[in-house]
């Protein structure tokens, strides 16, 4: 895959470090790999052990369901959450039982993983056609510090998800023990975000499934979003079920196709 001769590049009105009076770790600007391997490994490790244990405490007879991405057997319980979306209205989960809710964790700065998912969840919104009604997207914010009403409200227009989904805004203090329960644990602020290069994208599955359209879409709000200081996260994508609870998770390199079989699937349940 290649960009585009005329895929912008950063400018310099993009957040810096500068403009954020927040604790950044010292050191030279990490790529990619860096910056993201670590933190797959949390995720991944994480998952795997949870997931494992609740397996050997089920019935030996139990049922394989076969999904695509990991399924969480017994399902697990959820936390509620009430937060203001970039449109300036509440959403809160427990508001929502009887309906799936399909939940993530971004940040609008962010020069690789994040704007993927996004344009993964709204091809996936787009597989889904009348089933969509039946589901919410939530993404909740990793960067509380940047992640203002408005730019969120523009970095959902950007990749055509404004009246799509809800992205959540709150202070660190009310978020960070949703960080914690739904996978993704502490943000690591570090040293200046470095753009993802073409082969890594490719290499880590970012781009997977994804039409010509919203891989454009992805590597536009990149470019005109991301920058400034780095945030390091996992990159859970939940499935939550009309019951409210956690079903099955996938990650940065989920295919929006087979995503979306999953979550019809989900869906149909009685």
């Amino acid at each position: 895959m290649q960009l585009s001769a005329s895929t912008p590049s950063p400018t310099d009105d993009q957040p810096d470090i500068e403009d954020n009076p927040v604790d950044v770790e010292e050191g030279l600007p990490r790529s990619f790999l860096e910056s993201k391997l670590w933190f797959a490994a949390f995720a991944i490790v994480g998952v795997i052990v949870a997931v494992t244990a609740v397996i050997l405490l089920t019935r030996a007879d139990s049922v394989a369901q076969d999904f695509s991405y990991t399924e969480l057997v017994p399902p697990q319980e959820t936390l509620d959450f009430s937060l203001t979306n970039h449109r300036g209205e509440n959403f809160t989960l427990s508001d929502h039982a009887g309906e799936m809710t399909i939940l993530t964790f971004l940040y609008t700065s962010c020069t690789d993983v994040c704007p993927f998912i996004g344009a993964k969840l709204r091809q996936t919104l787009d597989i889904l056609g009348d089933d969509a009604e039946s589901v919410n997207v939530v993404a909740i914010t990793l960067d509380p510090e940047r992640d203002s009403p408005e730019r969120a409200a523009d970095y959902s227009r950007s990749l055509r998800m404004f009246d799509d989904w809800n992205y959540l805004l709150g202070e660190t203090e009310e978020l960070l023990p949703l960080w914690i329960h739904y996978f993704v644990g502490e943000p690591v602020i570090t040293g200046r975000a470095v753009f993802a290069t073409d082969e890594e994208i490719e290499q880590y599955g970012l781009s997977a499934g994804l039409t010509d359209l919203n891989e454009r879409t992805a590597n536009q709000t990149r470019f005109d979003f991301g920058g400034g200081y780095d945030v390091g996260h996992a990159t859970p994508v939940i499935v939550i079920d009309k019951n409210q609870k956690m079903r099955l998770v996938a990650g940065q390199s989920l295919e929006p196709g087979r995503f979306a079989e999953d979550v019809r699937r989900i869906l149909k349940e009685g």
